[in-house]
């Protein structure tokens, strides 16, 4: 067929679309006639045109879930070779079906390992989730989809399916516990991120003790939950394991929450379970949603209360070496769920669970703990009440500046319930002065600005320090009694001088921010650093130069919120 020439002599070129199946299969050019072409006519074949095609090439974050998929293969063909067993190929008709394009479906088989799309799983504000775990309220998937996309706020269904179960629990260990299948270097790995990247901010679990039932053929379901979660955080701290974060997250979940549905209720519980809930509801927090990290968290705590006669210290004789450790461990989960609790409470405005009136010693330092090296501690009040913060090590710190971040709160609290604010309110309001700024300087004293950038947990309490100190001077500002209570303006001048000063520094400390690799960041920093920016953005009477530097804050806790979804939860919150 001769090619039709335009006017400027150029051949004409065919409009995309529109040709028949035939002339596509066999590559032709089709001249689209209706109801039949010329190629069809002479071939005598039928002709028929599809008008919607599905987009070519595999779906976004396909790379990296495949990259996710092979490496957890290689590890099952290493690990079934070193036990002698010989491996098949798995085939399976639906799952990951729709990750191909129609023209590759002659593959013909897949492997059995669940894909998740990655490509957006730190940044985005929705998560790729199975449908076992969407919304029970008219949420449906059709054909062969595995998962749907859903909000973060959307709660989950605590209802695993059939399908779910299969995916996340294709193999069964020793101890009759159907487990993703991991290999031993993959495991090993993943053990190493977590104690590396993770466990400074979060330092409960004792790595020694840890490795020794890890590595055991046969472990309770309650030191299996504890192991995925410590995985499932590891792996969203790495960019090579991030793909595999959903799988281990959703089998954590499962692992921790199945004892809990038993028909026979234990009458102690294990610690690995307290840890499990307690560091799963901070990933959740992190990466899930507020909701659900805020209700894991108080599973741990009430599990907590529930064994508290197991937590409570004999403050009259000393633990014996031989259990130190494992009553160490103890004192470390509950100061850790103390420490969460106060800090969401000075967030949302909530009342904490946790009283600081309790008889359980602080941890031992880090080195002493990990080492198995017996250290008799103090009480919280010593810590407290001492100006020489020189033998606190930073968990302390952090347990110090959480107590006095929760007498801020409660003084708070107590003001509201006072329509006329007596004498007694200014007279308590100086009283947590006088300990919080003499503390606050002693911390500062040992911490200097060089040692705060290098650990994340002395950058997090030194900024809570002046989120704290800026909450306590909102709450005289905002209540009645300063006029009566300060004749003179001296409390006013006095707020002024602090809240300045402390804007300044908290200014400071958000430029180190800006300039910190995430890794480094603690996992709670959205708390002091959103609190502080609605604070020093609801006072006037700052000076210029903080002034015109506070939108810097601001601009540090929208790229924090990238890789961190706690700032977007603190929606009830009112200054």
């Amino acid at each position: 067929m001769p090619q039709q020439v335009e006017a400027s002599g150029t051949p004409s070129r065919q409009r995309p679309g529109g040709a028949c199946e035939e002339c596509r299969r066999r590559k032709l050019r089709c001249d689209r006639q209706h109801p039949q072409c010329g190629v069809c006519a002479a071939a005598g074949v039928a002709c028929f045109t599809t008008t919607t095609r599905a987009p070519r090439g595999p779906k976004r974050g396909y790379l990296k879930a495949m990259q996710a998929r092979i490496a957890a293969l290689e590890g099952a063909v290493s690990q079934q070779q070193t036990d002698g067993d010989t491996i098949e190929p798995v085939c399976i008709e639906d799952g990951t079906d729709d990750l191909f394009t129609p023209g590759v479906e002659q593959l013909g088989w897949q492997w059995d390992f669940p894909v998740v799309d990655t490509e957006n799983f730190f940044h985005d504000t929705s998560l790729m989730i199975p449908t076992s775990y969407g919304s029970s309220a008219g949420s449906t998937t059709t054909g062969s989809e595995s998962a749907v996309s859903a909000p973060l706020t959307r709660p989950f269904d605590d209802v695993t399916s059939p399908e779910t179960c299969h995916s996340l629990a294709a193999f069964e260990d020793p101890s009759g516990l159907y487990t993703t299948n991991i290999s031993t270097l993959m495991q090993a790995e993943l053990d190493q991120l977590y104690f590396d990247r993770v466990d400074s901010c979060m330092p409960i679990v004792h790595q020694g003790r840890y490795s020794s039932w890890a590595r055991q053929a046969t472990k309770t379901r309650q030191q299996m939950g504890l192991q995925y979660t410590l995985w499932t955080a590891a792996a969203a701290a790495s960019a090579h394991y991030q793909g595999m974060g959903e799988l281990l997250y959703y089998e954590a979940r499962r692992l921790i929450r199945d004892p809990e549905e038993g028909m026979a209720s234990p009458s102690t519980t294990e610690i690995e379970h307290v840890q499990a809930w307690l560091l799963l509801a901070i990933h959740e927090l992190m990466f899930i949603d507020f909701r659900r990290g805020w209700i894991s968290a108080g599973r741990a705590f009430r599990l907590i209360q529930l064994d508290w006669a197991r937590y409570t210290d004999d403050l009259s004789s000393e633990c014996a070496p031989a259990q130190w450790t494992e009553v160490e461990q103890r004192r470390r989960t509950f100061w850790m769920a103390y420490c969460l609790d106060r800090f969401m409470s000075l967030r949302s405005g909530s009342p904490p669970t946790f009283s600081e009136q309790n008889m359980i010693r602080l941890p031992a330092p880090e080195a002493a703990f990990q080492n198995d090296t017996y250290v008799l501690t103090g009480c919280l009040a010593d810590a407290i009440a001492s100006v020489d913060a020189s033998q606190t090590s930073p968990f302390t710190e952090c347990i110090v500046v959480a107590t006095m971040a929760g007498r801020a709160l409660s003084h708070q609290h107590l003001a509201a319930t006072q329509p006329n604010p007596p004498r007694d309110f200014w007279d308590r309001h100086q009283l947590i002065n006088s300990i919080m700024m003499p503390r606050m300087a002693a911390f500062s004293l040992k911490h200097p600005s060089a040692l705060q950038e290098a650990d994340p947990v002395l950058m997090f309490v030194s900024l809570m320090w002046r989120a704290t100190v800026l909450f306590s001077q909102v709450t005289v500002v905002t209540e009645q009694a300063v006029s009566a209570a300060d004749e003179s303006g001296f409390v006013i001048a006095e707020y002024g001088r602090r809240s300045s000063l402390a804007a300044q520094e908290v200014v400071c400390i958000a430029k180190k921010l800006s300039q910190v690799n995430w890794f480094k960041i603690h996992p709670l920093m959205p708390i002091p650093l959103s609190l502080c920016s609605e604070l020093l953005n609801s006072h006037s009477g700052l000076d210029e130069s903080v002034g015109k530097r506070l939108p810097l804050v601001q601009e540090v806790m929208d790229d924090i919120k990238r890789f961190n979804n706690l700032g977007r939860g603190f929606y009830n919150y009112k200054v």
